[in-house]
């Protein structure tokens, strides 16, 4: 067990934040079909599961902005 009273204080701004399915999707507007596809195809982050009925991302804000720094000439068009 912890003792608390000598525990580090957390530093929550340098945390990786868990985002459910449903602030993934809002954050990269893929649907829920789309995200698990690129994760089959590795292009998209895995999973984490916390627990048997509930599942997280981090680093989805680092993955956004990465495919956002790609250029326009360099993305694949869609099917």
């Amino acid at each position: 067990m912890i003792d608390q009273s000598t525990a580090a204080p957390i530093n929550l701004d340098i945390m990786p934040r868990l985002l459910r399915q449903s602030e993934v999707k809002r954050a990269t507007g893929l649907s829920h079909s789309a995200i698990y596809a690129m994760m089959e195809a590795a292009k998209f982050l895995r999973q984490c599961e916390v627990s048997l009925a509930i599942a997280v991302w981090t680093e989805v804000i680092a993955w956004v902005q990465v495919v956002l720094a790609i250029p326009a000439d360099a993305k694949p068009i869609a099917a």
